[in-house]
């Protein structure tokens, strides 16, 4: 359970849980991925737009997202 120093209120308990998790949906991909972005350039991937697509139908793997990028996105 949430322990916080003041008494909330649930509209208050609403906002802090959302200023607390909702950011990561609203963030643009280059800001969310921005760690993974950089590990893929030194990698060699160089096309964001197309580092960004694989980074997001991997949920942020960068393994995954390097198989993406070759070609294999099953294994």
């Amino acid at each position: 359970m949430l322990l916080f120093p003041f008494p909330l209120c649930p509209t208050d308990l609403c906002f802090v849980i959302y200023s607390l998790f909702m950011p990561c949906f609203f963030s643009a991909p280059e800001e969310l991925y921005a760690t993974q972005l950089s590990q893929l350039q030194e990698m060699g991937f160089f096309d964001t737009r197309e580092n960004i697509q694989a980074l997001i139908a991997t949920a942020g793997n960068v393994h995954a997202a390097v198989e993406r990028l070759l070609g294999n996105p099953g294994q």
